[in-house]
């Protein structure tokens, strides 16, 4: 008998045995004290997967939920009980008052991926000295240092989508925007050093290994295994990771030490210290390289995606008009100041970008006290679904037009606190300024030298992979002559 032969029947009798496992106990799952109160989503066929949201070939399912006119109970991936998904913008402020202040990212075990020292781990007094070391490193390493260096993979990014064109009809945009994220976190990371942008680019293969794990850490174990160990290759990569980027810190500490300057993150966080007069551990830079990284691989990517899918499917040709017309004029790439000021159409379309497709619509927390919310008890420890990205939902959502985000009107001056696509607070994204520059550049560059349409013979389909959305972005791109 082959692998497959025996793999089939395995499967459909798994399926069926969690079916009747499910239905036998769900007069227990509905006995649930918050359930009875709101209602729930059923969950789809097979069972097996227990959850609402796997993934899904809609990207909509905010807008669906918010036709229920109620906050509802859904089972999502790597979550042990239901999550309470609330719209209502009212309802989410008054929920989010109660609430943990850093979002929760699947079952707590998730974070074992991440060591004792991870900003993604630590809590209370010590994750608030992490994250304010973290912002003083960051307000000194500014992006201007890169901007030419960012500049230039942008170009580099692009090229090599042109040339796997001239192979084949269409590319899927998202292993190219990967590589590119990757590369300019590194830029940002340790500047023009030459061996330690060397050794971080060695990284890569390890860094996607430990991202796709985090990826598997969502679905039942019994898939990871059939689908090569994913989690376990990610705990290797993890600690190679760590084992160079250790070295790499304390490296470049005896190098500063020794009187050398430089103008990057790394010497930025070695340079950091607390009102108590303490700094960054070497093991607590490597853990943050890590998380910074997959921070930033993972979410930046997805949303380069993105954007190169509105470029080529949504944006209107008056839209378009305006943004050849801003990235035509020279000035505006004289700095990295004056391209994040004078780019107002560029930054317009980045924002409706992440308003349509926002990588993380609704960060989950947890009650931290008893609340009634609209008439209903909830304890603390009820795990929530805010949705606080309410662009979703306003008048002619599904259009996509520049003019949301120009002028008096703007949509995130009105609304500031309902569009946060980088997050808030504890849970902010920490270079968010970094992930917005590698966006424009490559739309602005993209707009210069390329010319990009949507595949003809390829559909970009967009799928929900809990917590964040994808895009499989099919494109052309041929370089101007």
């Amino acid at each position: 008998m082959t692998l497959s032969q025996f793999l089939a029947p395995a499967t459909l009798g798994l399926t069926a045995a969690a079916t009747v496992w499910y239905l036998l106990t769900d007069s227990d799952r509905s006995n649930i004290k918050t359930s009875k109160h709101f209602p729930s989503l059923p969950l789809p066929f097979p069972y097996i997967f227990q959850s609402n949201l796997v993934e899904v070939s809609s990207s909509e399912w905010p807008l669906r939920l918010h036709q229920l006119n109620s906050p509802t109970f859904v089972r999502l991936p790597g979550f042990p009980s239901p999550v309470l998904m609330v719209i209502d913008p009212q309802l989410v402020k008054q929920l989010l008052s109660k609430c943990s202040t850093r979002p929760l990212i699947g079952d707590p075990s998730f974070t074992n991926l991440f060591g004792n020292t991870s900003i993604f781990r630590v809590v209370g007094s010590e994750h608030r000295r992490l994250r304010a070391l973290c912002g003083r490193a960051f307000a000194k390493a500014a992006l201007g240092f890169h901007f030419e260096r960012l500049k230039s993979l942008a170009i580099q990014s692009l090229n090599a989508m042109a040339e796997a064109c001239e192979a084949a009809r269409a590319i899927d945009s998202m292993a190219f925007v990967q590589a590119y994220s990757y590369k300019a976190v590194c830029v940002f990371l340790v500047g023009d050093d030459s061996d330690q942008l060397e050794a971080l680019e060695l990284l890569e293969v390890d860094f996607i290994a430990f991202s796709t794990g985090f990826l598997a850490e969502f679905r039942p174990r019994w898939i990871d295994y059939f689908s090569g160990n994913r989690i376990p290759k990610a705990v290797a990569a993890r600690s190679r990771i760590i084992k160079k980027c250790t070295e790499m810190a304390a490296t470049r500490r005896e190098q500063m030490n020794g009187g050398q300057l430089f103008t990057d993150s790394l010497s930025a966080f070695i340079e950091s210290k607390d009102t108590d007069g303490n700094g960054f551990t070497d093991l607590e830079i490597a853990e943050l390289f890590l998380d910074l990284l997959f921070a930033g691989f993972e979410t930046t990517s997805k949303q380069l995606a993105t954007v190169m899918y509105h470029l080529t499917h949504s944006i209107t040709d008056s839209d378009m008009n305006l943004l050849m017309d801003e990235v035509a004029n020279p000035a505006l790439f004289e700095s990295e100041t004056t391209f994040s000021s004078k780019g107002v159409h560029l930054e317009a379309f980045i924002k409706e970008s992440m308003r349509m497709f926002p990588v993380l619509p609704a960060p989950t927390r947890i009650l931290v006290e008893d609340i009634v919310l609209d008439g209903v008890h909830l304890p603390a420890g009820t795990i929530v679904d805010a949705v606080r990205e309410q662009g979703l939902f306003i008048p002619n959502a599904q259009k996509f037009s520049l003019s949301n985000f120009i002028g008096h009107d703007a949509f995130d001056k009105n609304q500031s606190t309902d569009f946060v696509p980088f997050g808030m607070g504890e849970g902010m994204c920490l270079a968010f300024l970094l992930a917005k520059l590698e966006m424009k550049l490559i739309v602005a560059e993209a707009l210069r030298f390329f010319v990009v349409h949507k595949s003809s013979s390829h559909k970009s389909p967009i799928f929900t992979h809990f917590p964040s959305k994808t895009v499989n972005c099919f494109i052309t791109v041929e370089r101007k002559q």
